[in-house]
């Protein structure tokens, strides 16, 4: 029975996003299924929100210390995508 009813109120949520958000949420669920179907892939999922400094960190696949790894790799990643197209130092002066 509570199956039924959770099912349900996770349905009703899917139905107030817009298309697009629909197909995002598609694609991520997607990725997460591949994780639990083949143990090769792993997931680190951090959800937070703008007005805390807490996230909660969900794994799949992986153990603290794993994810941490996953997670540096992703920050390097990350930094030099930002810098990738920002101005040369002499031109900001």
């Amino acid at each position: 029975m509570k199956q039924t009813k959770d099912s349900l109120e996770f349905m009703e949520k899917v139905a107030l996003l817009d298309p697009q958000q629909r197909n995002h949420m598609r694609i991520v669920v997607e990725k997460i299924m591949e994780c639990y179907i083949d143990k090769q892939f792993h997931a680190v999922l951090v959800v937070g929100s703008d007005d805390s400094d807490q996230a909660t960190l969900l794994t799949i696949n992986c153990d603290e210390f794993e994810a941490a790894l996953t997670l540096a790799k992703l920050g390097g990643f990350f930094t030099e995508l930002n810098l990738a197209d920002a101005p040369p130092k002499e031109m900001m002066n």
